[in-house]
């Protein structure tokens, strides 16, 4: 079954243009490139395209937005501390290694991670912005903190099997196709050491799904992400919105996951997960 077809339901995009169903949009927007892989597919051309336009400033990295920074991070600290400090439902967190998806110049691995795990590694589209986010670990005193920068995008990150104790999504997910995201998340949930965790932290819409035509981005509905997550075998631990945003923005949320199953076990074949069997590293992945 496709990943459409699984996570159905209606949306629209940013010119207004109404779709009745998931699977309709994500026809007419990849169309016969659904067999291609991921690099050769216009849907993450465009976004690349998109920001390579984007200076490598805080700024640049929200949009226009960076007055918000603080308070994002603050909320994530907050989160991170109720979800993983012992007496939440998360349980406890191990410190040594994180990982930061979509990481741009290094905000949230400097303001939020680097203070707590011994290394961060950065996964990140566009070398520039690894480049200066090197330069600003050096001039913060950071370098130690910093691991491997791997500058691809999510639709190709293979598993790190045993490396990570929390990986970090933020403001990225909505990229990424349903097909590739479920991939990334089985991905992510084999390279997670036993007891890690997963971080989303993204836009979420009130119902529906809104396409973006100008970055190449969708913005789910909490209903979407939870079926998705569901849908690779990962539990909600904790959930919480981010406050004190303005009101014209998209809700964000953020979510703690941890798998329904060991990851030990949902190394052993047979796992009934159908992402975990038929979506594997390198394997040819069912297109939306």
């Amino acid at each position: 079954m496709s990943a459409a077809r699984r996570f159905e339901c209606s949306g629209k995009d940013s010119y207004g243009r109404r779709y009745r169903t998931l699977r309709g949009m994500w026809d007419e927007r990849l169309g016969g490139e659904k067999e291609l892989p991921p690099e050769q597919q216009r849907w993450y051309a465009d976004a690349k395209k998109y920001w390579s336009n984007v200076p490598p400033t805080v700024d640049g990295m929200l949009g226009g937005l960076g007055s918000l920074s603080e308070s994002d991070l603050s909320a994530s600290r907050n989160f991170l501390a109720e979800a993983f400090g012992g007496s939440g439902a998360g349980g406890i967190l191990r410190y040594d290694r994180a990982l930061d998806v979509g990481a741009g110049i290094g905000r949230v691995t400097f303001g939020l991670l680097a203070p707590l795990f011994d290394k961060v590694d950065m996964l990140e589209s566009d070398a520039r912005y690894l480049e200066k986010a090197k330069s600003d670990a050096g001039r913060r005193g950071l370098s130690a903190k910093l691991g491997d920068q791997l500058c691809m995008g999510m639709e190709q990150f293979c598993r790190s099997p045993q490396k990570y104790d929390l990986i970090w999504i933020q403001w990225v997910v909505i990229y990424l196709t349903d097909a590739d995201f479920v991939r990334f998340l089985t991905e992510c949930q084999m390279s997670l050491r036993d007891g890690g965790a997963i971080c989303i932290k993204d836009n979420t819409t009130k119902g529906g799904f809104v396409l973006d035509n100008e970055d190449s981005s969708i913005t789910r509905s909490d209903k979407h992400m939870k079926d998705i997550f569901q849908s690779v075998g990962l539990h909600v631990v904790k959930e919480a919105d981010q406050p004190n945003f303005p009101s014209d923005l998209f809700p964000v949320r953020m979510y703690a996951l941890r798998p329904a199953v060991s990851v030990q076990q949902a190394r052993k074949p047979p796992y009934s997960t159908e992402a975990i069997q038929h979506r594997t590293c390198c394997s040819p992945s069912e297109r939306p």
